[in-house]
């Protein structure tokens, strides 16, 4: 879900916590990509104005990386680790039971408010049965929407903080280089 700039700007998530990341630093983030979050809104008379703009990819906030693969699929599938999935396909909830060894094996473009959209799953995934286009809406009981991710793993910031923020300017940065992007400092306000 993408939202406008009046949208982004009223939503009850854009007002509330007052000392989030998102709100110290101006902006507001949509969804979260394989390398970090989309800005879907900055505030025009916010911190991270003229530094950040709408359709940027944040990649780390004060040195924390913003990585839906690291973030929540490399700590939740540790090796060995098993984990409940629920599931959704053809608007039926399921859930199983899935244990890494090695990759795991299954790839997505995003998470957004639905939650998380396979694109793909290796023979692994597929024999525990995930399918590609099944949607992932929660691990172990987490949700993994992309509001219930942003606020487990945004790194705390405190007013006035200094940080610095690496961006990559335009598309989701999956299939970028690694040194593309661009590191900024925004002082939080």
């Amino acid at each position: 879900m993408t939202l406008s700039n009046e949208q982004a700007a009223d939503s009850p998530d854009a007002r509330s916590d007052r000392n989030s990341a998102e709100n110290l630093l101006g902006l507001t983030f949509g969804r979260i990509g394989y390398h970090g979050v989309e800005v879907v809104w900055v505030d025009p008379k916010g911190p991270s104005n003229g530094t950040t703009e709408e359709g940027d990819w944040l990649t780390s906030i004060a040195g924390d990386g913003l990585s839906l693969h690291e973030n929540l699929f490399y700590q939740m599938f540790a090796s060995g680790r098993s984990v409940r999935i629920e599931y959704l396909r053809n608007g039926t909830l399921s859930s199983l039971t899935a244990t890494r060894s090695g990759t795991y094996g299954t790839t997505y473009n995003y998470a957004n408010e639905e939650g998380i959209r396979l694109t793909g799953t290796s023979d692994r995934a597929k024999a525990d049965g995930l399918r590609k286009g099944d949607l992932i809406v929660s691990i172990d009981g987490q949700s993994v929407r992309a509001r219930d991710l942003l606020a487990r793993f945004l790194p705390q910031v405190e007013r006035g903080d200094r940080v610095a923020i690496d961006r990559w300017r335009g598309e989701d940065p999956a299939d970028k280089e690694d040194d593309a992007s661009q590191m900024v400092w925004v002082s939080t306000r």
